[in-house]
């Protein structure tokens, strides 16, 4: 959190004129919404800060949304804010405390819910005084003089986008924690709806700058040499540079390269042969947890690191086409 995480940088939605001039609409950097001017960006610390917004009007910040695609950082940019705010007091003039609810963890719940429901199921499940804790907190958090010095971080809302139904156990306690004063929600943009309310403040992650990409792969590799390699390797390749501002796309490209996949002479040209290389070496990881068999018998380590690309394909062929299937109707 400290070192890999500390850049992480917010943009506002709306972009002026000058910007739609100057970044091209078809570019992998504006497609995948990682690239925006200076005067846009805002730092996590001053995301409560009075500032004016694009439309003249003056406000002081207590409803923010962050929207953010696939990958791109959004529950780490949560994990963030909640270390931040613990170790280093940020925000602590406008907020006592600080509630980090993940919305996936509601899916499928059945029966009467609430916070307190939800803070005993997460915290106080173990407790001998059974619900007690989690009541007593929800009627604290009642409270308006508690409630004004409370601040929701509510992470996901697009991964319970089909239980906002009036049907669904949670659809209620999903209404009432949206509308909460004091509230950072983060959503895919496709999981939003009117139903969300008023937000003072409308942003959205972007992916690494440049130099972040170089920090990240300082922090997280401990070879000089190969930290090297893989900056030598961007350098040659711009549209793997502007994929791999996307931190999980950068962190699958280390995991392959510290695997192996990219140490011979025949390295990926194009997006197509990079995905195709860092699933095949994230196969390889698989096929050792689910001690896969190839040919009658276990793999070892080893074994398994010299598979070539059609042995890989043939032992997890099953496993690959359920997710195939599983993706197509998820679309």
């Amino acid at each position: 959190m400290e070192s890999c995480y500390n850049n992480l940088a917010l943009a506002e939605q709306s972009t002026s004129k000058s910007d739609q001039d100057t970044i091209s609409p078809f570019s992998l950097e504006s497609r995948l919404r990682i690239e925006v001017s200076r005067d846009q960006q805002i730092l996590l610390r001053d995301l409560f800060t009075k500032r004016e917004l694009s439309s003249g009007r003056v406000v002081i910040p207590r409803r923010v949304l962050i929207q953010g695609r696939a990958g791109v950082g959004k529950t780490t940019l949560c994990k963030k804010i909640v270390h931040d705010y613990v170790h280093h007091g940020m925000w602590a003039n406008s907020f006592d405390r600080l509630l980090w609810i993940p919305l996936r963890r509601l899916k499928g719940k059945s029966g009467t819910y609430n916070l307190a429901t939800f803070l005993h199921g997460e915290y106080f499940a173990h407790e001998a005084q059974d619900k007690g804790f989690s009541e007593a907190m929800w009627e604290r958090l009642s409270d308006q003089s508690f409630e004004q010095r409370t601040l929701f971080l509510l992470d996901g809302l697009d991964e319970v986008s089909q239980d906002w139904s009036p049907e669904t156990p949670v659809y209620r306690f999903l209404q009432e924690l949206l509308a909460q004063p004091n509230a950072i929600l983060t959503s895919r943009p496709q999981g939003l709806s009117e139903r969300v309310g008023h937000f003072d403040l409308q942003l959205e992650t972007i992916g690494f700058s440049p130099t972040e990409v170089n920090e990240y792969l300082n922090h997280s590799i401990d070879n000089e040499d190969t930290v090297k390699n893989i900056q030598r390797f961007l350098q040659d390749r711009p549209l793997i540079q502007g994929l791999v501002r996307i931190p999980i796309q950068l962190d699958a490209l280390c995991f392959s390269w510290e695997a192996g996949d990219f140490q011979s002479g025949d390295k990926p040209s194009t997006m197509t042969t990079l995905y195709q290389s860092i699933s095949r070496e994230l196969w390889k990881k698989d096929i050792r947890l689910l001690e896969k068999e190839y040919q009658g018998k276990h793999l070892a380590d080893q074994e398994v690191q010299r598979l070539e690309r059609f042995e890989v394909e043939d032992i997890v062929r099953l496993e690959e086409r359920f997710l195939e299937g599983y993706a197509f109707q998820a679309l």
